[in-house]
């Protein structure tokens, strides 16, 4: 049996929205493995946000921009959910043994 010729792959250029949500996903992964916490990430778009000018801004500007913003939004929403997530289990975690959230955890003594 002879095989078939691969299907042929349609592509196109990346539009302006995606190249902005590529860009978006690239500069928070960054701000979070530089260990910026969700706040401190939505600040910073928040502040930038203000140097956008949707009246001058040319399509592909405002199509770049939409992307981001959109991009940067889910992904700082994620972080902030997972940040939450991960506190509450160390609280869990410390309740369950008995500690105080607050109290430093006791030293193990080996032996």
């Amino acid at each position: 049996m002879t095989a078939a010729p691969p299907a042929e792959v349609e592509s196109a250029p990346a539009t302006d929205w995606m190249n902005g949500a590529r860009t978006a996903q690239q500069i928070v992964t960054a701000q979070i493995a530089a260990g910026q916490t969700a706040d401190e990430i939505a600040g910073k778009w928040a502040a930038a946000e203000t140097t956008y000018d949707d009246a001058t801004a040319t399509p592909a500007q405002r199509e770049w921009h939409d992307g981001a913003t959109h991009t940067a939004g889910d992904l700082i929403e994620t972080y902030r959910a997972t940040q939450a997530a991960e506190a509450a289990e160390v609280t869990r975690d410390d309740l369950g043994r008995g500690h105080d959230a607050t109290e430093p955890e006791a030293e193990l003594e080996a032996g």
